[in-house]
């Protein structure tokens, strides 16, 4: 009885042992296959997407989180053929992003002319010309919608003023640098050549061009392409007192007594 107990008790480990192997060893599902098979997991996938493009990393920063959480978690389960894990992980989510939207569209009415002097300054290449900066405010965006998310809507607006005091500060920091780079450049290379000792006047008309680039954009940031004309003046003008001081230096190399 004792060996027919032990052998019947041994046969049910080895059947469990034989389903647990053979579930562990089903392979994992590919990204494609989760989307297709899981609708909830595609449904918040792509609301993720569209979030991105609308901006709630910023606007609603600790939904747009959990948004993405949830997802991780729907996938990963998914991944690992849990199918009620991922299912429960991906409603969580869609009823996060749900929250998201009503935040994102607060703050975006709320913050509507930060973000506008924010969409100015990326458009004048901001993020390429003044990236670091750029994340600091970003930052402080961040911080601000997160106020609007937790229902603290007054102090959000106050601190309106000093973010769109950043940005616009940014937008003309970034269009200077774009317009009067190249005319630097070339001041800057035709002192390196002897140009304020051989044609100081040329020269200093390529920087008096210049300053008017830079105070045009200071008057006025929209006047960009009036900037643009007076900054490749001043590059022009450069360039040419470079061409003179290498002519007057050629000239006093050669030996012309004869």
């Amino acid at each position: 009885m004792k060996i027919t107990t032990s052998l019947y008790v041994l046969s049910l480990l080895l059947t469990v042992a034989g389903i647990t192997g053979c579930a562990s060893s089903q392979p994992k599902m590919t990204l494609d296959q989760v989307l297709s098979q899981y609708t909830q997991i595609s449904m918040l996938n792509n609301d993720l997407k569209e979030a991105r493009d609308n901006g709630s990393q910023y606007l609603a920063p600790e939904s747009y989180s959990s948004a993405k959480q949830s997802l991780e978690s729907a996938m990963n389960a998914a991944y690992n053929n849990e199918a009620e894990e991922a299912k429960e992980a991906a409603a969580a989510g869609l009823q996060t992003v749900a929250r998201m939207k009503d935040v994102t569209a607060s703050s975006r009415k709320i913050l509507r002319e930060v973000l506008q002097a924010r969409e100015r300054g990326m458009a004048a290449q901001v993020d390429s010309l003044q990236g670091e900066k750029l994340a600091e405010l970003d930052s402080e965006l961040k911080e601000t919608a997160a106020l609007v998310e937790e229902g603290d809507a007054e102090t959000a607006k106050e601190r309106r003023p000093e973010l769109l005091e950043g940005y616009t500060r940014l937008e003309l920091v970034a269009l200077k640098q774009d317009t009067a780079e190249q005319a630097k450049s070339a001041i800057a290379n035709a002192k390196r050549q002897g140009a304020k000792k051989y044609a100081p006047k040329t020269l200093a008309e390529a920087e008096g061009e210049l300053a008017l680039a830079v105070s045009i954009l200071d008057a006025d940031r929209t006047q960009k392409d009036k900037a643009d004309v007076q900054a490749n003046n001043a590059k022009w003008l450069a360039n040419r007192s470079a061409a003179i001081t290498e002519t007057i230096k050629d000239f006093d190399r050669r030996d012309y007594t004869m």
